[in-house]
């Protein structure tokens, strides 16, 4: 843990430097172009979909049970699960487009810990357990990070916001999802900047798990199976990964 005197500036992983702390606002380019293509696609959509199922609860009100009243009731499912699947993918588009008017940041992160102004949410890392890239069809992804807290997050956060949607509704009762993605910030560099300072005050890093032939799932193995170090210089402090069988003084 960081008990030395100098704050930590830096972290260095894989041949590359970056420096703390981490300020990030949303991209406006990439949250206008994802939430216009979003609007424009899933608007239409989501009208005839209810109208679908409305015109079919009111169909259905004034009718007997028939093969015409099977109908209306096959017109209302269609339309619900329509309208939900269209109308979440234009509640994304609209969280985009609110993302790519705001000029505030969005994410901060330090040798502290972790500031989300999007889940009004500040978290110390000595309160992580465990951090873990959200895996999304199977795959690593650098989207988002899951988070495993020392307390429950009472936090509300949006679901809609387009690299969480899909993952969960709502978080389990000690979970946090922190979106990394459309921001003015490598999204691959936020996780492994958030990941080396998880590790670093105590807390564990998992990758996906992996499964046998027969499909069985095995645990899933540590994000960074090395181990972390902290440098001292006479220009400030940092943290080194340090790959397994690499000696870490």
């Amino acid at each position: 843990m960081d008990d030395g005197k100098t704050k930590i500036e830096t972290i260095v992983i894989g041949g590359g430097r970056i420096k703390l702390p981490i300020t990030a606002r949303p991209s406006r380019v990439w949250n206008a172009l994802s939430g216009l293509v979003l609007v424009v696609t899933m608007a239409m959509p989501f009208v005839v979909s209810v109208a679908l199922m409305l015109a079919g609860l009111l169909a259905l009100l004034g009718t007997t049970w028939s093969p015409t009243g099977i109908l209306f009731v096959l017109s209302m499912v269609l339309g619900f699960f329509g309208s939900a699947f269209f109308g979440a993918g234009l509640a994304s588009g609209v969280a985009c487009l609110r993302d790519a008017v705001r000029h505030d940041p969005v994410l901060e992160i330090t040798a502290d810990g972790l500031r989300d102004p999007r889940s009004w949410l500040s978290v110390p890392w000595s309160s992580v357990r465990s951090a873990q890239p959200v895996i999304l069809g199977g795959k690593l992804s650098d989207e988002s990070i899951d988070l495993t807290l020392d307390r429950p997050v009472t936090n509300w956060k949006n679901p809609f916001r387009l690299a969480d949607l899909g993952v969960r509704f709502r978080s389990k009762r000690n979970h946090l999802i922190v979106s990394t993605s459309r921001l003015d910030a490598y999204p691959h560099n936020l996780v492994l900047v958030v990941m080396t300072l998880v590790q670093w005050h105590g807390g564990q890093t998992f990758r996906a798990p992996t499964y046998t032939l027969m499909g069985r799932r095995n645990p899933p193995g540590p994000y960074l199976p090395g181990g972390i170090r902290r440098v001292d210089t006479p220009n400030g402090a940092y943290l080194e990964y340090v790959p397994p069988g690499v000696s870490h003084k």
